[in-house]
């Protein structure tokens, strides 16, 4: 279960960290560079946490098959919502990681 609950929390900073780039891109701010102090995501998170959520093929798409997995996600799924969230709200602040997990995850969770 710990690992299940880890690898949930990188899918979960990976929306964060693409929820607050594309905000600041909306306002026409720009995210700091990894060698800055602050304690919101670079735009480098924020652009490899875009490939990692939205990538159809390729090493990011592969990381995020193998992390959702894990996590008892379903991958497709998430990238779906995920496009579709940025399409409708711009955001990604309605996602709940929950609502994607594959259903024998969802059993083992809820049993625990």
């Amino acid at each position: 279960m710990a690992e299940t609950d880890m690898w949930s929390a990188v899918v979960y900073q990976a929306i964060c960290d693409l929820d607050t780039h594309l905000r600041l891109l909306a306002r026409g701010d720009e995210a700091p560079d990894r060698n800055s102090s602050a304690t919101f995501p670079s735009t480098l998170d924020g652009e490899e946490a875009r490939a990692f959520l939205l990538a159809k093929h390729g090493p990011w798409a592969r990381s995020r098959m193998d992390i959702c997995y894990i996590s008892g996600i379903d991958p497709d799924v998430l990238r779906e919502r995920v496009e579709a969230a940025i399409e409708k709200d711009g955001h990604l602040q309605s996602l709940r990681l929950e609502a994607m997990r594959m259903p024998t995850k969802r059993k083992e969770r809820n049993a625990a």
